[in-house]
């Protein structure tokens, strides 16, 4: 009877470990399901928010572009403005006897004489002063007026004298940028407005183009 009892005793431990293990085994299914599902729930939800966050730097960089044309087109309007102010404006570059009190009469002199406009006269010149290095700043009293004086500047090649149109600092920075790379003889203005010689072809470039070269200049500069 004894043994009998042994033998259930021992047959009901072994169905009890195996009913654990089996308990066990679920258990830990579970548990791998569980984490299986937590980790597919936190991937789910990182990729949601990294969408998120792309779709917001793309938006974001969106309006950035849409700024930075807008201050483009805001900077090229104003720089547009400030050279039609300066449109009856030229430079004068390599007069030796400009002095500091008769520049008015020693320009007129100079146009009449030289550049062979005979009708030439104080009159003409509303303002009129001496610059460094050799520089002489000349407002004429009107557009026409400019024009004919800037025209004739053809008559001093082969001389030391220089006229350019008064540009603004960005159109000054663009010219000797582009002057640098392609040749000073290659590179002049119209009206404020910058004209190449590339490939024997007259070319007008974008601002975005003359932002480049000025870019470039300054880093060799550098």
């Amino acid at each position: 009877m004894k043994q009998n009892y042994k033998s259930i005793s021992a047959s009901q431990s072994s169905r009890d470990l195996r009913s654990n293990t089996g308990d066990s085994t679920m258990v830990e299914a579970q548990i791998k399901q569980i984490i299986q599902q937590v980790f597919i729930n936190i991937n789910t939800k990182l990729d949601e928010k990294f969408d998120e966050l792309q779709s917001s730097l793309v938006s974001a960089q969106k309006r950035i572009e849409s700024n930075t044309d807008k201050i483009l087109e805001i900077d090229q309007r104003m720089d547009s403005m400030e050279q039609h102010i300066r449109r009856c404006n030229l430079r004068i570059y390599g007069m030796d006897n400009l002095g500091k009190n008769d520049s008015v009469h020693t320009v007129t002199e100079f146009v009449r004489n030289t550049m062979k406009i005979k009708d030439f006269t104080t009159n003409d010149i509303e303002s009129c002063y001496k610059l460094p290095r050799n520089a002489c700043f000349v407002k004429l009293a009107n557009y026409k007026t400019k024009q004919s004086v800037y025209n004739a500047k053809k008559l001093l090649k082969g001389t030391k004298i220089i006229i350019r149109e008064d540009l603004t600092p960005f159109r000054l920075k663009a010219v000797n940028a582009a002057a640098s790379k392609y040749g000073s003889k290659n590179v002049w203005t119209i009206d404020g407005n910058i004209r190449i010689i590339i490939d024997k072809n007259i070319v007008k470039p974008s601002i975005q183009d003359f932002q480049q070269l000025i870019k470039k200049k300054s880093d060799k500069d550098e």
